[in-house]
């Protein structure tokens, strides 16, 4: 009984992401805004001088660690899948850590 009740409730939510991914676009539009303005506005305020960018460091970090990062973390997943009895492609992978670095930010 109890099964059943927990059918209709998954049911309903089904509905509710269907009209999600509808707007979707817009919602991610809306947060993207938030986000940037949100940036600026702090970069703003903060006020004095900041200082110049090295752009070698910046470069190696957002071009070499970066994904070197997002790989050592999608390798860790594949063999927390293989644990399980479970594969995962290593793109598939890559996805979720992406995602879950995301969400841990």
């Amino acid at each position: 009984m109890y099964f059943h009740c927990m059918l209709g409730w998954i049911n309903r939510l089904g509905g509710l992401r269907d009209r999600f991914n509808a707007r979707k676009r817009a919602i991610y539009v809306f947060a993207l805004t938030l986000f940037f303005g949100g940036l600026l506005w702090s970069i703003d305020k903060l006020g004095g001088d900041m200082p110049p960018l090295q752009l070698l460091p910046a470069a190696f970090l957002l071009f070499i660690l970066g994904p070197v990062s997002m790989l050592y973390a999608a390798i860790g997943i594949q063999l927390s899948a293989r644990a399980v009895a479970v594969r995962i492609r290593l793109s598939s992978a890559v996805g979720v850590a992406a995602t879950a670095s995301l969400a841990e930010a």
